[in-house]
Formats: C-alpha cells, structure tokens, sequence
C-alpha cells in the first residue's frame, strides 16, 4: 500500500514538471494586439524594427498676367493635387531666392549646331556671372557630341574651363547626355534645400543616345532638376528637335525657347536668371506609398496667377 502511493505520488509530480515546460499554444496565433506596432524578424536572434519616411519636393515658379514673377507668396495661397486628389497638408514652403542654386550648363558641341557657338558661351558667361554666388551656388560646365565632356562644380561663377569648346563631329546624344547630368553625383550643397537647374543650348537633334528621351525626363524630374532649353532656327522652319526640348522643359517646370538668331539668347538668360530668383519649393508627404510615376500639380487660388512646375514625381524605395 505504501509502495502504491508512492508511486502515484511520482507520477503526478512528473506530470506537474511537463506542464511547467510544455510549450505554450495560443488559442488565436493570428491575433494581433492592435497597438502592437509591425515588425520584420530577420533572424531567430535579430529584430527590425523599419520606418520609411518620404517626402516630395516641388520647386515652381509664379508669374502675373504680364509673364512677371510673383513675389512673397505662401503656402496658404497653393493648392497641391497628386493623382488629382489634393494633398492633405503641405510640410514646408520656401521662397527660394536665398536658397543654394546648382546650375548646370549643358551644350551641345557637335558640328550640326550654330556657328555662333562663341557668342553663344559668351552670353551664358555672363549669365552664369550674374546668378550664381561665390561659394553659395554651385555651377558645371558639360559639353557633348557622341560624348560627355564634363567638368567639376565649382562655386566660381565665371569659370568656364578653357578649352571647353568643340567636338567638330556629326553625332549628337543629348538624351544620353542629359541623362548622365542629372543622375550624376558631384557632391555638391545639400541635395534638401539646393535648386537644381539644367540648361541646355542644342537644336534637340539626337542621333546617338542608347536612352530615350522618356528616359531622360523620368531621371530629371526623380531628380528634382527644371531644364530650361535654348536653341536657334530658321522661324519658317521646324525641325523635329523643338519638340524634343519642349517636352525636356514642360515635364520638368522649366521652358524652351525657340530663338530666330543666338543674337537673342542674351534677353532670354535674363528671362530665366529672373525666374531663378523667383522660384519657390515646397514639400509633402506623398499620400500613396505606391512605388512609381505619381501626377503632380500645383494650382494658385488667384487664377490671375500663373505656376509652371514639374508635372510628376517619382516615389521609389518600395
């Protein structure tokens, strides 16, 4: 009888002992405590926590009825619409007068353009004189034929290198050389608060790039640049190359200017080096996280107003 009892006693102490160390089976495994924030397990042993913030910046330009900038504008004077839904609330809104400018000058060395070429860099000297400021903004010279030839930023406004001038050959890449600028990393003011500005002088003629002009587009404008384009023709004429800058400047809020004579090209870097001095950037946070080609615009509530911007953003990182 005692040897019976001892042995029932065991057994409910074994019992007892597995239970303690049994593996716990929740009754729900799906539940999810909804304060419970997401997380990503990588490794039985590490935890990641992930947090993934974007912002899009918009630089614009506002002009009255007269093509005159418009000044001293503020956020509450803006509509943002992205998708054609409006944006909820806009994070920041700059007048970018003071803000660093990083202007690049792209032209197109091959022997298909103007013989003016000299008068040509003569008047983008002084325009590069008179907008950027010594050690504030940033400028780089680029001249391209088949190829790029590129020169570092610096922040000397008059500085273009000297013996930067022709290739003297007949093929022209200028999607392939856009491409390249604004996608090249030079190290220059912080990407945040800088206005990036590409200016081109070309007849848009492109007969040697392995990107398209689709191509070229989509990098400027996921690269925050506005393209303003230059060229000079015949006015009877035009050649398939105009409809190439315009759709360079229009997807990226800059313009193109289609002149009858590079005599011109001085009254129309003026025109620009005045709505350089009058640009405004603003900030939002995209509200779809859906990775791709967003619709950007931006409408003034005085629709005497006019505003040229970029007309879509890039979201990636997905």
């Amino acid at each position: 009888m005692h040897s019976s009892s001892s042995a029932l006693l065991a057994g409910a102490l074994c019992l007892a002992l597995l239970g303690v160390f049994a593996p716990y089976d929740s009754p729900n495994k799906s539940a999810v405590s909804p304060s419970t924030p997401a997380v990503r397990v990588t490794s039985p042993s590490v935890l990641t926590l992930r947090k993934d913030v974007r912002e899009v910046a918009i630089t614009f330009v506002a002009t009255d009825e007269d093509g005159r900038p418009v000044m001293d504008m503020r956020s509450q004077q803006v509509h943002v619409y992205s998708d054609a839904a409006p944006v909820p609330s806009i994070n920041s809104f700059y007048e970018e007068g003071d803000l660093p400018l990083r202007l690049f000058v792209l032209v197109d060395t091959s022997d298909s353009v103007t013989p003016d070429f000299l008068a040509e860099l003569k008047a983008t000297d002084q325009f590069a004189a008179r907008l950027v400021r010594h050690r504030i903004d940033h400028i780089s010279w680029s001249g391209f034929a088949a190829h790029m030839q590129t020169y570092a930023e610096t922040s000397q406004p008059s500085l273009r290198p000297a013996n930067f001038g022709r290739s003297g050959i007949g093929q022209t890449a200028l999607y392939d050389a856009v491409y390249e600028t604004v996608t090249w990393e030079t190290g220059g003011p912080d990407e945040r608060l800088s206005r990036k500005v590409l200016l081109v002088l070309s007849d848009g003629e492109d007969n040697w790039s392995r990107r398209s002009l689709n191509d070229a587009i989509d990098a400027a404008r996921a690269a925050g640049f506005t393209i303003y384009c230059v060229t000079a023709h015949n006015p009877r004429s035009e050649p398939e190359g105009d409809m190439s800058l315009r759709k360079l400047a229009i997807a990226t809020g800059g313009r193109a200017y289609i002149l009858s004579s590079y005599d011109h090209i001085g009254g129309v870097l003026d025109q620009v080096e005045k709505e350089l001095r009058s640009q405004y950037l603003l900030t939002f946070s995209p509200p779809s996280a859906t990775c791709g080609l967003h619709s950007v615009m931006v409408v003034p509530f005085d629709h005497a107003v006019e505003i040229r911007s970029k007309n879509a953003y890039y979201v990636g990182g997905c």
